[in-house]
């Protein structure tokens, strides 16, 4: 298979059909495989070391700030820079970067208010090393993260994405879950528990029919080159901005993966998470599908009849698993909100699932969400079909 270099494919998704089997087919290609699992792909080792530089993106960030930078400054391996970017805060952001100055390698700038992702960019435009961790305002670091980060980007020097899973505090500080996404155990199952090296494309083809694998950037780091690869992040999608470069970013490498929770992601009313209705997070989802499941398909080797029949399973599956979630959510609050969203996307597993949950059956298991099975079952089938490797072991 080929990777997608990063480019920008605009199609537009046609209405999920049910899933069909259908025979791997694919065109001859003379693209030489790299990276442990096997796949072609559009970056190279990296060439840099193993320094790190952490952004740190503000806006009147006073009452969480103080956390986030203690926790940079306590690292048992520290970053040998951080990068502040602050967009003109009124509060006492400014006065709580000045007094930690003394602790961290901490360079502040200020920046004109252009959007949350112009700030990333801003700050990884003056990283001056190879490895890059965004680090957002509101959340916290652990004190062996950037030590274990080290230690993968050592014992897997091709690789230039690398993920953990991320534990969810609220605004006091106090642990709402530790398991990070569900989706990693649903889809690589046991691997969930071990440090791998897998294929990246496996994680775009992932986000595109489930959501992405990593619960918050927070679990998230990278190459500088990587980033420069896909051009940055982009503001068209708005809090889904993220997501949307991951699936530009993972075709391009293999992915390294530690099981252990690295950061802290903070859940609280004014995140920009929360602010984020569902009819706008479906339309951003639709978006970002109609924008690159064809090139991650295109990228796979198949034949043009074969990348097909793939698009409608895929599209499928995604149809399937949104609607399942927003089951789960209307039984839990309902609201006509959710119900027209569910409609709108008229699965009727779905609509059977809000009968099933509200009536008290529904318990979550701690090692993955029974509701999310069937549609998981399904993907990691068509990956297979796909020919995406299976897993690395990472020596940590």
């Amino acid at each position: 298979m080929r990777c997608l270099q990063g480019q920008v494919v605009r199609t537009y998704a046609q209405p999920a059909l049910p899933g069909e089997a259908t025979s791997v087919i694919r065109e001859p290609s003379d693209a030489k495989s790299s990276g442990k699992t096997g796949h072609p792909r559009g970056l190279g080792p990296r060439a840099g070391s193993a320094r790190l530089s952490v952004i740190v993106p503000t806006l009147d960030a006073a009452t969480y700030l103080p956390e986030l930078l203690a926790s940079l400054a306590a690292q048992r391996q520290p970053a040998h820079e951080v990068i502040a970017i602050d967009g003109y805060s009124t509060d006492a952001t400014i006065a709580i970067l000045e007094s930690f100055t003394s602790r961290l390698p901490l360079r502040i700038e200020q920046r004109p208010r252009e959007g949350i992702y112009a700030a990333w960019n801003a700050g990884l435009e003056l990283a001056s090393n190879d490895l890059c961790y965004v680090a957002c305002a509101d959340d916290l670091v652990y004190p062996d993260a950037f030590e274990v980060l080290a230690r993968m980007a050592r014992v897997a020097p091709d690789v230039h994405l690398y993920t953990w899973p991320v534990r969810v505090i609220d605004n006091s500080g106090k642990r709402v879950s530790e398991s990070g996404s569900p989706i990693v155990r649903l889809v690589w199952r046991d691997w969930a528990d071990r440090p791998h090296q897998r294929c990246g494309l496996g994680d775009a083809i992932t986000t595109l029919a489930m959501g992405s694998p990593y619960l918050s950037m927070m679990g998230v780091a990278f190459s500088r080159e990587l980033w420069q690869a896909t051009g940055g992040f982009s503001q068209e999608y708005g809090p889904a901005g993220d997501v949307e470069w991951q699936v530009r970013a993972a075709p391009l490498t293999d992915v390294a993966y530690y099981p252990r929770s690295l950061a802290a992601w903070r859940s609280h009313p004014s995140s920009a998470t929360s602010m984020t209705s569902q009819r706008d997070d479906l339309d951003r989802w639709t978006r970002i599908i109609s924008a690159y499941l064809d090139g991650a398909l295109e990228a796979t080797g198949l034949t043009p009849a074969a990348r097909q029949a793939a698009r409608r399973r895929l599209l499928a599956i995604h149809r399937q698993s949104r609607s399942l979630v927003l089951a789960n959510r209307f039984a839990r609050h309902p609201d006509p909100g959710t119900l027209a969203l569910l409609i709108r996307l008229a699965s009727p597993s779905a609509l059977a699932t809000v009968l099933w949950l509200g009536v008290g059956r529904f318990v979550r298991s701690r090692r993955d969400s029974p509701a999310l099975a069937a549609p998981a079952s399904a993907l990691v089938s068509l990956l297979r079909d796909l020919d995406v490797p299976e897993p690395m072991p990472l020596p940590l």
